[in-house]
Order: structure tokens, then C-alpha cells, then sequence
């Protein structure tokens, strides 16, 4: 034992060359008496000769980590921490309990999430249900959540769409609708069916309840590049909570006022169900219409 020591070996006259492969294993060599001024930094150590992994041990490193195929994160909530040196806000990516999420770490609140329903949630992480209709509950895909006081909640479009084509080129609100179910396959709407709606909802104290609603419908028979359309303009009454239809402007252009179906061609038709006058012209002295 120690017949041979480093003391009485020349330098360099043992080189890999002269070693039998694998006739130097791990507890051969001393711990510590390996440093990394000892390893020349053309020497390149492929991951699959390093054993064991680094299991629970920590990497650090100032600079770029790169990757060919992939990187897996296994764990129970695992996460990613991106730390700003700069003292802005830090942010924290990570799968919580089947969630994603983008957290501002800084603010602890979640700017971001997407659950495990794949439904899309902008300023939460917790779907809210409490729509007083289950079609709405149902089929929410996405949520925006804005909180804070004296601030509105507001969602922008921005166009600039340049001068070549201005009456027609600008920023786009667009509702689509085919009456398939798998998501791609292009199948014609009949007469009568929603193709989009804006509803407007307040909340009573327990759950967001209808005070209003915009329904387009299909106004006719269709075809290709033939879609006839109508607007119909709904409000609740009081005590309710069930928008009722009060206007629409049926694929004819007429304008239709208390009814929703008529033989007459008038562009503008109202129908009073009182005996109230339809008309009141504001502002003359006593002979209203």
C-alpha cells in the first residue's frame, strides 16, 4: 500500500495511454485531489459519464443553459423562479396542482393561468361560475379579471392599419359561428340560429344576472357567401333577471319597435302594447304625437 506514490512519479509519465480502460474507478481517487485547475478546459465530460445524477443538488450558473430536446421539471408544484437583478418584479412559472401559471412573485398575485379545462384566466387563477345560466358556466373559455377601485376594466384593440384602404381598414371585433362541434369542420347555420351575442351582467349579491343583451340571429335562408342576419336588442325589466327583446333590425332593414314579426314593408314600425301614444315628440307644448 502507497508503494507508489506522486512523489516518485515523473510528470506526465503515466498519460491515459498507459492506463488499461477502466483501471481507474471512483474510489480510486481521493476525494478533493481532483480540482478543476486539473482538468484541461478542452476536456469535454459527456453528461451520460457522469453517475449518479445531481439529484437534489443545486446548479448555478451567470450563464446561458442550453438544451437540445427538452427540459422536464418533475415535482410537486414545480416551478421556474426568473429573478430580475435590476430590481424590477420577479416572475414564477409553474404547474400548480394542474394549473399553469405566471405569478408576479414581487406582488405575490397570479397574472396568468391557464387550468386543467384548458380555459384561458387573465388576472385570476379561479374560474368563476356564479353566471346564473349554465350555458355561460358551461362555456367560458376565457376570463378577464381586473381589480381595483376607481379604475375601469377595459379590453383594447389597436389598429394601424396604414392609409392605402382607410374606410375599410381598422381595428375588429369578430363573433364566428358554424353549427359543428369538432372545432374545424365547416357546417351552414339555418334560419333562426345565434350566431353571436354581447351580454351585459350585474352582480345581485350571489351571482352575475342579465341586464341586457345584443343577439344576432340568422334572418333567412342561406348559402354560400348568403348569410342573412338581424339585430335584436333585449333588456331586463324590473324584478327580472331574463332579458326580454324590445328592438330589432330584421335582414330587410326595417326597424322593428314591441314586435317581432311583420307583413308591412314600412322601414320603421312600432307597436305599443298600452294605450299610451308610440310616439312622444319632447319638447312642444301639448300636441304630442
Amino acid at each position: 500500500s502507497d508503494g507508489v506514490t506522486t512523489a516518485k512519479l515523473a510528470t506526465d509519465a503515466v498519460t491515459a495511454a498507459k492506463l488499461a480502460s477502466n483501471s481507474v474507478v471512483s474510489d480510486s481517487i481521493v476525494d478533493g485531489s481532483i480540482v478543476n485547475a486539473d482538468i484541461s478546459s478542452s476536456a469535454a465530460i459527456a453528461g451520460s459519464k457522469i453517475s449518479p445524477d445531481f439529484g437534489s443538488q443545486g446548479i448555478t450558473t451567470t450563464g446561458v443553459i442550453s438544451m437540445g430536446n427538452g427540459l422536464t421539471l418533475t415535482g410537486t408544484n414545480p416551478f421556474i423562479d426568473i429573478v430580475d437583478s435590476n430590481n424590477n418584479d420577479d416572475f414564477t412559472v409553474k404547474n400548480d396542482n394542474g394549473t399553469f401559471k405566471i405569478q408576479d412573485k414581487t406582488n405575490s398575485v397570479d397574472r396568468l393561468a391557464i387550468d386543467s379545462s384548458g380555459r384561458f384566466l387573465l388576472g385570476t387563477s379561479s374560474y368563476k361560475s356564479n353566471l346564473n345560466a349554465s350555458a355561460d358556466s358551461s362555456g367560458q373559455i376565457a376570463q378577464f379579471v381586473h381589480a381595483g377601485d376607481n379604475i375601469n376594466g377595459c379590453l383594447s384593440v389597436f389598429a394601424y392599419s396604414g392609409s392605402t384602404v382607410p374606410s375599410t381598414r381598422g381595428a375588429k371585433i369578430q363573433l364566428h359561428r358554424a353549427r359543428s362541434s369538432d372545432g374545424s369542420t365547416n357546417t351552414i347555420l339555418s334560419n333562426g340560429d345565434l350566431i353571436g351575442a354581447i351580454e351585459f351582467k350585474g352582480n345581485d349579491g350571489t351571482s352575475f344576472t342579465a341586464a341586457a343583451r345584443i343577439d344576432v340571429m340568422v334572418d333567412g335562408g342561406t348559402g354560400t357567401d348568403d348569410m342573412p342576419g338581424r339585430m335584436q336588442f333585449l333588456t331586463s325589466g324590473d324584478g327580472s333577471g331574463a332579458p326580454t327583446e324590445r328592438m330589432r333590425i330584421d335582414s330587410s332593414g326595417r326597424v322593428l319597435i314591441g314586435l317581432t314579426s311583420t307583413s308591412q314593408t314600412h322601414p320603421l314600425q312600432i307597436n305599443s302594447d298600452s294605450n299610451a301614444q308610440a310616439i312622444a315628440v319632447i319638447g312642444r307644448s301639448s300636441d304630442d304625437i
